[in-house]
């Protein structure tokens, strides 16, 4: 009832802020990201009604965060016709967990997570020289790649989806109205789905430290990556290998 009563209230900014959101949660369900939207009567039908409803509903609402340069449907940058980058807004997607008393009554994490330090990239660079030294060698051409995973916490399934369930209004013509869409990763928004997401990178790291030879650390879902700039090419693929591994 809010989202609608919300929806059908806004104007301006707020209205086409709430387009936006719903249009990018359309674009994950066509992701593989999420499933298609259901009505209220589906919902029930799927997951019951009231005190005996078997899920757990988010709702879900965007904020700006600036602008960011628009890609095409194969990722590339999109620029203008003088070259400079075409810029689009930036939106997050938040699903409110704690309305939904989702963190406060459902979820007890246990641990917590250590985000590598900005000096990391430093030590790397110390330690380099300090072996090159001791090794009587050269000091190769050291480049640091930063590799962001894209859509992070989607590309985390989750085994319950029934309660990351989001709430967006929909405004595709014929099809107006409060949808809601299972969401399979995590959301924006669950306190675990911080702890839970960050052994996924964690895994990555220490796979590229023992299998690859490469001292990787990570911010969250920012990679960093140190490489050596050798004969011309750019690096020698540590950054590659980190993306085809995750």
């Amino acid at each position: 009832h809010d989202v609608s009563c919300q929806a059908k209230a806004a104007s301006g900014t707020h209205l086409k802020l709430l387009k936006q959101t719903w249009q990018l949660t359309e674009a994950e369900v066509q992701a593989g990201y999420s499933g298609a939207g259901m009505s209220l009567t589906q919902l029930r039908t799927k997951y019951g009604r009231g005190v005996d409803m078997r899920c757990r509903v988010l709702r879900r609402h965007g904020v700006r965060q600036g602008q960011k340069q628009k890609k095409d449907a194969s990722g590339n940058n999109i620029t203008q016709s003088d070259g400079s980058p075409l810029m689009v807004d930036k939106i997050r997607m938040i699903d409110d967990s704690k309305r939904s008393l989702s963190n406060s009554m459902l979820q007890r994490c246990c641990e917590t997570i250590a985000p590598c330090r900005f000096t990391y990239l430093a030590y790397v660079a110390d330690e380099l020289v300090t072996q090159c030294a001791a090794q009587h060698k050269a000091v190769p051409q050291l480049v640091f790649s930063l590799d962001d995973m894209k859509a992070a916490y989607r590309q985390v399934p989750t085994s319950d989806p029934e309660m990351c369930i989001v709430c967006v209004y929909s405004f595709a013509k014929g099809n107006v109205g409060p949808r809601f869409y299972e969401c399979w990763g995590h959301n924006f928004g669950h306190v675990s789905s911080v702890c839970n997401y960050n052994r996924t990178p964690l895994f990555c790291c220490q796979v590229a430290r023992c299998f690859f030879a490469v001292p990787q650390e990570h911010y969250v879902d920012d990679y960093c990556t140190p490489d050596f700039k050798i004969a011309g090419a750019p690096d020698c693929g540590a950054a590659m290998a980190l993306s085809a591994l995750h």
